[in-house]
């Protein structure tokens, strides 16, 4: 799993560099090859983590509202549950 992850970091580094080339040189072309390689590592990547439950959100959600002591505090731990995955 920390390989595959590793793998498609560097993956989508490297080619969100080569859009930022293309962008720079107004090559629409290039920014839309890239765009499409992108968008492929993003959706492997989203695969790739789906294989392991612990990386799923709703399991992230449902594991922090577990720590609530009543409804009010449930609903606050997940709004701040859901921001430290969206806002990171």
């Amino acid at each position: 799993m920390d390989v595959g992850r590793e793998t498609f970091s560097n993956l989508f580094a490297f080619y969100f560099s080569k859009f930022q080339e293309a962008y720079d040189e107004m090559n629409a072309q290039d920014m839309y090859n890239f765009t499409r390689i992108i968008e492929s590592i993003i959706i492997d990547y989203d695969r790739l983590m789906g294989t392991q439950s612990l990386y799923m959100l709703g399991k992230w959600i449902h594991d922090a509202e577990s720590w609530a002591e009543n409804e009010q505090e449930k609903q606050q731990i997940k709004f701040n549950a859901i921001n430290q995955v969206l806002l990171k």
